[in-house]
């Protein structure tokens, strides 16, 4: 028995590890045919901030319900499956005119 707890106690870890990326947006769920650096590139993100928005791209739907369900702002082409955790410089935008910046931009180019 002392063999098996051994194991077990030292599997833990990656679990929780694996948890860890998945709530924190890492990839997680399907594979999207588009990586975060295609979807930055189409939306003209540099530096993580456009038009007074900053945007962090999410490529499965599984990572945006997961920044969804946390409360967080997100933007997403129509289908769902391709979107931007975004949030907007208070000095010059609000969170909703970076939700729809950003949900024009995802329906024009996914």
């Amino acid at each position: 028995m002392r063999r098996i707890r051994t194991r077990a106690a030292a599997a833990v870890p990656v679990v929780v590890a694996g948890f860890l990326v998945a709530a924190c947006g890492g990839s997680s769920g399907a594979p999207s045919n588009v990586s975060e650096a295609e979807v930055s590139q189409a939306l003209g993100i540099q530096g993580n901030e456009v038009n007074g928005c900053y945007a962090l791209p999410l490529t499965s739907a599984q990572e945006i319900e997961t920044y969804e369900s946390a409360g967080d702002t997100v933007a997403t082409n129509d289908s769902g499956t391709v979107g931007v955790k975004t949030f907007a410089n208070a000095s010059t935008q609000t969170d909703q005119a970076c939700v729809s910046y950003f949900t024009d931009l995802l329906n024009k180019n996914f």
